[in-house]
């Protein structure tokens, strides 16, 4: 699904796992949120981590490695960032 007719550009909304798919495919990906804040799960159903949206990939898979690498590797999250 394209924002934009006839392009290559792919419009998401907060959909990590699909802005990296296409991104690494080599389209340009926009995403749009719903909210003010990027949530992701966290250690607890009520603990989610919590970030800007003008945070990038990279330091949001930093700072989730530096918590807890084990446990966002085992639920993918790490996977998905990368």
């Amino acid at each position: 699904m394209s924002c934009f007719p006839y392009s290559n550009d792919v419009c998401t909304i907060c959909e990590l796992v699909c802005e990296n798919l296409f991104s690494k495919r080599g389209f340009r990906v926009r995403s749009f949120g719903t909210g003010t804040h990027v949530k992701l799960p966290g250690a607890a159903a009520d603990r989610p981590n919590v970030y800007d949206f003008s945070t990038t990939y990279d330091e949001i898979y930093k700072d989730l490695c530096k918590k807890d690498r084990q446990m966002y590797t085992f639920i993918l999250l790490t996977h998905v960032l990368r």
